[in-house]
């Protein structure tokens, strides 16, 4: 019998709470399943071009940290003339924060698109800091 009152004490105390979670897990549930659905109405085609939205989202998500990147490594560096270790640097912490790219088949095609993400940042980085020591 206590362990039922505790029980009602319990959901008396907690029932916003409770019903807020079980309300998120209602709404994930249906998003989850309407996603699924979805994946599965689409033809090959439009799989095809979901799936080449997503791997250019997720480029350009790379681009950005990898722009953020370059900019820390330059300010941390500054004037030091080690362009191999900012640039080892820089490609460490890429590989550390997203490590499914360890499984990407093309590893040197991955690696162009970082190097060549890598030097377009460097140039945005540099031009920023010398109108910055100039103005």
């Amino acid at each position: 019998m206590n362990g039922i009152l505790s029980f009602l004490q319990f959901l008396d105390k907690n029932w916003t709470m409770i019903v807020a979670i079980a309300t998120l897990l209602i709404a994930f549930y249906f998003r989850i399943k309407s996603a699924i659905n979805k994946w599965f109405k689409m033809t090959d085609e439009e799989r095809q071009k979901a799936t080449e939205e997503q791997i250019k989202k997720a480029k350009q998500a790379i681009a950005n940290y990898i722009l953020s990147l370059v900019a820390s490594a330059e300010i941390d560096w500054e004037g030091t003339g080690l362009g191999p270790i900012k640039r080892a640097q820089v490609i460490e912490k890429i590989y550390k924060e997203y490590p499914i790219l360890l499984e990407v088949v093309d590893q040197q095609e991955l690696m162009r698109f970082i190097d060549e993400h890598i030097d377009q940042a460097l140039e945005i980085v540099r031009e920023k800091l010398r109108k910055e020591a100039n103005g």
